[in-house]
């Protein structure tokens, strides 16, 4: 088998030099790169940058690069639906301009291929429904057999373009035909973090102010609720809205809390949002919605009467700069110095927080073995540090993990259960009535 004659790759870009620069000397300058040489068309969203001067540079060594360009910004979301109608071969791989690879052993996917499974994953994930279609939401997460492209499928992925996730449309039709599915046993791609924003809907739009408002209230949690309707089996359905698995989120509770404050915090406390996250609940679940709704509301009442709202849930924020200064993080950061003297010490997440922290911060006092956060699939160097995978954490035998994490609880009980032993706790200091 000709990985060249099976497998198809579309890019899609915007408007971000940067990274897409970034990914093509992944993709390209890397002489270990497997898909290199394979037919990739760069899908362009009508970008104003440097983007065409890039790809011109590219495909003067590569002629197998293909430029395609928007004559009109049609938004990221009918970007992606337009790339998968693109296929002409067997399999294909629609990529994002800003994640990262790791190329080692892409064997087995290229074996997989030749296994004619129907959908093959490029991440490691759990083998249930929910962890299956909650990672299908990454776009290049997923490698599709074209042929479960029918017009169904794609007038379902068009029309799911207003929940942000028109893919999933693809997912649900391997789930409900009960297609073969394969997982891989290490991550290929890794997810770049940094460009999430809570006007992800209507991010790159010139004429913002002529998008709906209830089109404009649209974020993930809800786009992702109303895509579990393309799942037919009510069972099947119900498992993964039980165990919503998206960033932190583990389990339906934790997921209609998260949707509920930032509905109420970022999104004008829309009703649509609010009828979108209720419709695709099962009756038992509509129950435990209310519950959760009204314990909600006295959260909403404790947000008013103690807290200070300036730094009410700062996801991605760049408040977090003023935060840390607020909160007197030197001294905190001082204060676990001296209490875990000569302790190993290795810091988990590489994000906004994170750089707030290498960048502002004294950390010389600390005993830093490593940082560690899941974008790297292989060693690497973060801020003079050794970077890691959390997979090395328990070979490294920290004494102390501190988090630069908003919600890290999670992650102390997965390493836990890892038989993780090393001491945890947050980095960020926390102040009593601020949410963050």
């Amino acid at each position: 088998m000709s990985l060249t004659d099976e497998l198809q790759i579309i890019l899609i870009t915007y408007n971000r030099e940067k990274f897409l620069k970034r990914t093509f000397e992944e993709i390209f300058d890397n002489e270990f790169s497997p898909i290199r040489n394979l037919d990739i068309t760069i899908l362009d969203n009508n970008s104003d940058d440097g983007t065409y001067e890039l790809i011109r540079k590219y495909q003067v060594k590569y002629p197998n690069i293909k430029h395609e360009k928007n004559c009109r910004n049609i938004g990221g979301n009918a970007n992606i639906a337009k790339a998968y109608t693109m296929a002409t071969k067997k399999y294909i791989w629609v990529l994002c301009d800003d994640d990262t690879y790791d190329f080692e052993g892409f064997e087995q996917i290229e074996k997989a291929i030749e296994e004619d499974y129907d959908v093959i994953f490029v991440q490691k994930i759990e083998k249930d429904f929910p962890s299956i279609y909650t990672k299908a939401s990454f776009v290049p997460g997923c490698i599709y057999k074209v042929s479960n492209f029918t017009d169904t499928v794609i007038c379902n992925m068009y029309d799911n373009i207003s929940n942000m996730f028109p893919h999933l449309a693809l997912m649900a039709k391997n789930i409900n035909d009960k297609n073969k599915i394969y997982i891989p046993n290490k991550d290929f791609i890794c997810t770049y973090l940094g460009n999430s924003s809570y006007d992800c809907y209507i991010r790159g739009y010139k004429d913002k102010e002529e998008i709906p408002q209830w089109r404009k209230n649209m974020f993930w949690g809800v786009g992702y609720f109303n895509s579990c309707a393309l799942i037919r089996d009510r069972k099947v359905r119900k498992d993964i809205l039980n165990n919503v698995k998206m960033g932190y989120c583990k389990n339906l509770s934790q997921s209609i809390k998260n949707d509920l404050k930032l509905n109420y915090l970022f999104y004008n406390n829309s009703l649509y949002n609010m009828f979108c996250l209720f419709n695709p609940l099962s009756f038992v679940q509509k129950i435990f919605f209310i519950k959760v709704f009204i314990l909600f509301l006295f959260n909403i009442i404790f947000y008013y009467k103690f807290c200070n709202k300036k730094f009410l849930y700062m996801q991605n924020d760049k408040k977090w700069k003023e935060y840390l200064t607020f909160v007197d993080e030197q001294k905190y950061i001082d204060k676990l110095a001296k209490k875990y003297k000569n302790k190993k010490i290795l810091i988990y997440g590489a994000g906004t927080i994170a750089e707030y922290i290498f960048d502002d911060y004294d950390l010389s006092k600390l005993n830093i073995i490593a940082v560690s956060d899941k974008k790297y699939t292989s060693r690497s160097t973060y801020k003079g540090y050794p970077a890691v995978n959390p997979d090395e954490i328990k070979n490294l035998n920290p004494d102390v993990i501190l988090f630069t994490l908003y919600n890290f609880k999670p992650l102390i009980k997965d390493f836990r259960q890892q038989n993780i032993k090393a001491k945890m706790k947050n980095i960020i200091k926390r102040k009593r009535y601020i949410l963050i």
